[in-house]
């Protein structure tokens, strides 16, 4: 029963380090977004684009 709680514990543990990868990933991404509005730049929603394909290939690659 020790090593159940044990378990459960490293996996509670290793959850929330990913909520907090998520929240860091969710964050950015929402600066990236306004940066790309109150731009009306091609370049700029073009790099938009780019780096929120470089965050959402994180955000799948974090139960690696």
């Amino acid at each position: 029963m020790e090593n159940k709680n044990n378990n459960t514990l490293c996996l509670i543990e290793k959850q929330k380090e990913e909520i907090k990868k998520l929240k860091s990933i969710i964050l950015d991404m929402y600066a990236i977004l306004k940066c790309a509005n109150d731009e009306d730049s091609v370049k700029i929603i073009n790099l938009t684009y780019g780096t929120l394909t470089l965050l959402l290939k994180n955000v799948m690659n974090l139960n690696d």
